[in-house]
């Protein structure tokens, strides 16, 4: 069978695990098509102002999700597909996460409380930050057994269970920022739990277990770039939060949600590449797709420029007309997004993840030098989406940079 890293992506090449890429990827959608029913209903039921505010907090809790973690998930996957990890080890990686979790959660409920949201709904989403983590451990496992029907499954559900929320919400017909929050992080913690009836944690059968000692400094390595990554992709909104108005924050939130769909449909491709890159090697045809990835990218961001604005003044009211360059950069950026995330994947699945804390450290000091810079200078939203670009298409060049002059010639299918 046709690899997917071989370099074709043609019909022989979407075999087994072509398909369950792109199943995988299909079914990650049905959250972000949920976020998008739930922005129609968040925009026109809170307005520009109340959907600031809630979005401030969101991106608060996105980030903290991603700092409890560590960089386990993709190590998990690394070395359950390759069989070497203990169950021991597992049961460590699980229980470092759960006690990690105060921290991240603590920071949610303080920035939940400093944006003036009462204190139990503060605390409905500091509560979701362990169990976000240990699902996010889970999916990583099950990624790597190569359960990918379960995973699909997973993800399928948790998207179902993330719908519950707007509908909810329309139904009580309030415009009430604090119980959006409730509904928010309450469907994010039963979206888990599909998670955990596909029992990812069951002992692993294992050829030649590492140390944890071994694995979690290979985590820990790791985190970095997941940190600067998770950062990255939640900076702009956190600092608009403190510079500009709420409407104005609500808007960009809406353009973000939009422009994230295709790195969600691409999700599923990048947990193969890390599968299968582990187990086979061979990097070289990954690499070259970004080509087209980026094409695509410029030819979708160019017709959003055009029918952009009016579509989206129609859908989620008049506020939202004007937002047409704002949405039009971030799908640029996220082309960039993309493309670099399927590199740095493969960097991972060779061993080299520390390699990839270079290109998103250096997005990360990129994009907070701009963006206070541009912002406060009037920039505004339009200012933080072109940060965006020029952002994520540094973290691409550094980190195809950093692939092509691999001492292991990823590029080559070296080992």
């Amino acid at each position: 069978m046709a690899s997917l890293t071989n370099g074709r992506f043609s019909s022989r090449a979407l075999g087994k695990d072509g398909r369950a890429a792109l199943l995988l990827g299909a079914a990650s959608l049905l959250g972000p098509i949920g976020g998008f029913a739930a922005n129609i209903v968040y925009a026109r039921t809170l307005g520009p102002s109340g959907r600031g505010e809630l979005a401030a907090v969101v991106a608060a809790l996105a980030v903290c999700e991603a700092v409890l973690v560590f960089g386990f998930p993709d190590v998990l996957t690394r070395h359950v597909s390759r069989k070497t990890i203990s169950a021991s080890a597992l049961r460590r990686v699980l229980i470092i996460g759960v006690a990690g979790s105060m921290v991240p959660a603590a920071i949610v409920w303080w920035w939940a409380i400093d944006r003036s949201f009462e204190p139990l709904s503060a605390a409905t989403a500091a509560a979701v930050v362990p169990i976000a983590t240990i699902a996010a451990l889970g999916r990583g496992v099950l990624a790597g057994r190569r359960a990918f029907r379960r995973l699909i499954g997973v993800v399928l559900a948790g998207g179902v269970v993330r719908l519950i929320a707007p509908g909810i919400l329309l139904l009580a017909n309030r415009d009430d920022p604090n119980l959006a929050l409730i509904l928010i992080a309450g469907s994010t913690a039963v979206a888990s739990i599909p998670v955990l009836l596909a029992r990812p944690f069951k002992a692993p059968i294992t050829s030649q277990p590492e140390e944890f000692r071994r694995i979690g400094h290979e985590a820990l390595t790791l985190w970095p770039a997941n940190l600067a990554w998770s950062l990255n992709s939640r900076l702009d909104q956190l600092v608009l939060a403190t510079l500009i108005a709420p409407d104005q924050l609500g808007i960009y939130a809406v353009c973000v949600t939009l422009a994230e769909l295709p790195v969600v449909l691409a999700s599923g491709l990048r947990q193969i590449i890390i599968v299968r890159v582990s187990e086979r090697g061979g990097a070289a045809g990954v690499i070259k797709a970004t080509n087209t990835i980026l094409i695509a990218g410029i030819l979708i961001s160019s017709a959003s420029l055009m029918v952009g604005g009016p579509l989206m003044g129609w859908v989620f009211g008049s506020a939202f007309d004007s937002a047409a360059q704002v949405l039009a950069s971030l799908i640029l950026a996220s082309a960039f997004i993309i493309a670099a995330g399927l590199v740095n994947s493969t960097l991972i699945a060779r061993g080299l993840g520390r390699l990839t804390v270079v290109s998103q450290g250096s997005g990360l000091i990129m994009s907070v030098a701009l963006l206070l810079v541009v912002v406060p200078l009037g920039g505004g939203i339009l200012g933080a989406a072109l940060v965006n670009v020029v952002t994520y298409a540094c973290v691409y060049t550094v980190a195809r940079v950093i692939a092509n002059r691999s001492t292991l010639s990823i590029v080559t299918g070296g080992s």
